[in-house]
């Protein structure tokens, strides 16, 4: 907004990003897969991350307080230390990722201190913008949901964020703390962006990805996925994609999973995550990947738009039971100790399929979701061409503004702060709708 004289609002920059700023976390050695150092948390494109690749989303760019499946027994505790005393009226944070079993606040307040060793003041008229849900639930939470905390202005060498850590393993996740001293009387909270969606999902939507796996899964057993696609699925859809691993997790679990229990779930990822020797040329075909002894098999479809890999759909994992060993699995769960007769259970558990019918569905998917990619990009390019011819030949106020105003001192809207999934477009309306037997 303008001042009296016309002159537009600008802010100061991010006071965390000073040399010298120091971060601390109550979980100081977290177990879970975000970073191992939380000045992680001092970056300042995590908010800005809207129609950048998968690769942006990163969780380790991420820090989270999980240390197991435990009851937590104090607050988490987010605190930022500078090398001297700063005003500041407002803190952004950056929200993580919400998981199934934890990510969010329960509660959640600001204290500060004057300095080291003084006691932690609670800021006065403390307001979060947009509202913040504490109901212990992941609901239709997003990943890097953006919020402001302001409160009265208060001159401060530390300040921290502290509250209790919801979800069934009690933690919290984060993507970036900043402060900022604004004049809170003419700041539009309205600049605030929206929480940023990757590339690949306003091409196709995940729930269209969700959909189009639900049906495969009742055809032949497999299902499909795309990375970070959970976390962009409405609750409803969230519950019943976890549904179908639930088994895992109650004591009856596929061989996959019992690999990865044996070998350690951070090698198991390491194991799943594309191979870096991969070329552009083969990475870009469909292809079937295998694991232990040729035994898992996963179809893997890479989704490609102007010659840009953007993402990588896979199937669940089956067992090839045209190379199926069974003195190999012996000797393997052996080696491991799992009971064979456990082993066993796990194979039963598992989908079969032979080596030329995961080629099959590889091909099969890759035509599916590369042509619904491709004639989404073709029609929104359009679309674009077509606003652009549209558009009057005058000046626009630019969404990248850093003063929250349009020319003249009135505001713009950079992006609301309604929660919704990525558009589905028109032709792919009837892949997307909520009322069929498949979302019941």
């Amino acid at each position: 907004m303008a001042d009296i004289v016309g002159v537009p609002y600008i802010e100061a920059g991010n006071l965390v990003s000073r040399a010298g700023v120091q971060v601390a976390v109550s979980t100081p050695l977290p177990s879970g897969g975000g970073a191992s150092n939380p000045h992680v948390l001092l970056n300042d494109s995590a908010h800005r991350l809207h129609g950048h690749p998968l690769s942006a989303f990163d969780r380790t760019r991420t820090y989270d307080t999980f240390d197991g499946w435990n009851e937590a027994s104090t607050p988490d505790c987010y605190t930022i230390e500078f090398p001297e005393p700063v005003s500041f009226t407002c803190i952004e944070m950056t929200m993580g990722f919400p998981f199934r079993d934890g990510g969010w606040w329960t509660s959640l307040g600001v204290e500060t201190r004057a300095g080291t060793g003084d006691d932690w003041i609670p800021a006065r008229d403390l307001t979060i913008t947009p509202p913040y849900t504490f109901e212990d639930k992941r609901g239709e939470r997003r990943p890097f949901e953006t919020y402001v905390l302001s409160f009265a202005s208060v001159r401060a060498r530390s300040f921290r964020l502290i509250g209790r850590p919801g979800g069934l393993a009690q933690f919290t996740s984060l993507a970036r703390v900043a402060a900022y001293e604004r004049d809170l009387s003419r700041w539009n909270p309205l600049i605030l962006r929206e929480p940023p969606v990757p590339n690949i999902f306003r091409l196709i939507p995940p729930r269209t990805v969700w959909t189009l796996s639900e049906n495969l899964a009742r055809l032949t057993g497999l299902t499909i996925e795309l990375p970070m696609m959970e976390y962009y699925l409405d609750q409803q859809r969230h519950q019943q994609f976890w549904q179908r691993t639930a088994c895992n997790y109650h004591g009856e679990p596929e061989l996959w999973f019992l690999y990865g229990q044996a070998i350690g779930w951070t090698a198991w990822n390491q194991l799943n995550a594309t191979p870096r020797s991969v070329g552009i040329e083969h990475s870009a075909v469909p292809n079937v990947r295998t694991l232990f002894h040729d035994t898992l098999a996963s179809a893997h479809v890479p989704i490609v738009v102007d010659d840009r890999v953007l993402g990588v759909m896979s199937t669940s994992y089956v067992i090839l039971g045209d190379t199926f060993d069974w003195s190999w699995h012996r000797d393997w769960a052996h080696q491991h100790n799992i009971p064979w007769r456990a082993y066993q259970a796990a194979v039963r558990r598992t989908l079969h399929m032979s080596r030329d019918q995961m080629e099959g569905a590889a091909a099969l998917l890759g035509t599916i979701a590369n042509t619904i990619v491709n004639l989404a990009h073709h029609l929104d390019r359009t679309q674009d061409d077509t606003d652009q011819r549209a558009a009057p030949p005058r000046d626009r106020p630019s969404s990248d503004r850093s003063d929250g105003t349009a020319p003249g001192g009135s505001y713009y809207r950079r992006g609301g702060r309604a929660r919704r999934e990525p558009q589905c477009p028109l032709f792919l309306h009837s892949f997307c709708r909520t009322d069929g037997p498949h979302s019941q």
